[in-house]
């Protein structure tokens, strides 16, 4: 059977909350009979979008992750409700309103905090994809309809094809599980929690600076225990990447994890020799400006 997914893009989010207002919009104060209580407007989120500031000035960037219930492929929090809550055939997790009235143990069910408790409903409720619209011929929950960035998008697919998109797009989940069995997942997921080395590479010719554009600039680490790039040890040197400066002479290598440790960026500096940077990783570091020589 074809199985509903929303798939949010972490990399074209731009934090606009359009989606919580959208969900807002559509609960509170709606009762929705089997499916979920009237959403409280004040305190309880269904969805929310956090930010994340990475790197320091010149390069700084902000990434936004849109979080809700994933519906995920094993739903600890099914196991822990005595029936209250179930996963339905098309991967949908619902709390039932009626057998978890009153329960507010129920929030504690899901480890990830994404069961919230109505104070207004007196039930523990959470995002129920739109199911209600959804089971009426909607094609799309109430987020999705209002993402004008287009960092939310739903499809409908079989766990097979569903699986392929996830490996050829780089699908991922937020919680363990695979993508096909998870009603909810990620693009770029490594956008909002992963690490970067950048900088700008600049070349000076009779008196005047540039951008240098089109220059090699390779990232290599440190192999473990074979000392560092800072003469403490010999370090043996693994090519980690190698991309080229942009036409601003910008370049950022991302995706690295957070303290991950000693690296080495070298800068092709045209008849001389290559510019080279030790950095010492914990969170992502802006270089500033890379000076290199020009053509001879």
């Amino acid at each position: 059977m074809k199985k509903p997914h929303l798939i949010i893009d972490v990399a074209l989010c731009q934090g606009c909350n359009n989606c919580f207002l959208a969900c807002k919009d559509e609960h509170a104060g709606n009762d929705w009979p089997g499916y979920s209580r009237p959403q409280s407007s004040h305190g309880e989120c269904w969805i929310q979008v956090p930010c994340h500031e990475r790197g320091q000035y010149p390069i700084i960037d902000v990434a936004y992750r849109p979080t809700l219930c994933t519906h995920c492929a094993d739903a600890p929090c099914v196991a822990r409700s005595d029936g209250a809550i179930s996963k339905r055939p098309d991967g949908i997790v619902l709390i039932d309103p009626e057998k978890a009235a009153g329960r507010e143990d129920l929030v504690e069910a899901c480890p990830y905090g994404m069961i919230a408790w109505s104070e207004e409903s007196h039930a523990p409720q959470k995002c129920t994809l739109c199911a209600h619209l959804l089971d009426n011929g909607w094609t799309k929950p109430r987020c999705v309809q209002s993402c004008g960035p287009g960092a939310l998008s739903f499809v409908w697919e079989t766990d097979h094809e569903f699986a392929k998109r996830a490996e050829a797009e780089g699908v991922d989940t937020l919680h363990p599980g695979s993508p096909e069995r998870t009603a909810v997942c990620y693009k770029n997921l490594p956008r909002y929690h992963s690490c970067f080395i950048a900088g700008s590479v600049a070349v000076e010719r009779d008196g005047i600076v540039d951008c240098a554009s089109g220059r090699a600039a390779t990232l290599k680490k440190a192999a473990a225990d074979a000392g560092d790039f800072n003469g403490n040890g010999a370090a043996h040197e693994e090519i980690v990447r190698t991309i080229l400066t942009d036409a601003f002479g910008d370049f950022k290598f991302d995706g690295l994890e957070p303290g991950s440790g000693e690296y080495l960026v070298e800068i092709v500096s045209n008849g001389h020799g290559p510019a080279r940077l030790a950095v010492k990783l914990g969170t992502s570091v802006s270089l500033g400006t890379i000076m290199v020589g020009g053509e001879r």
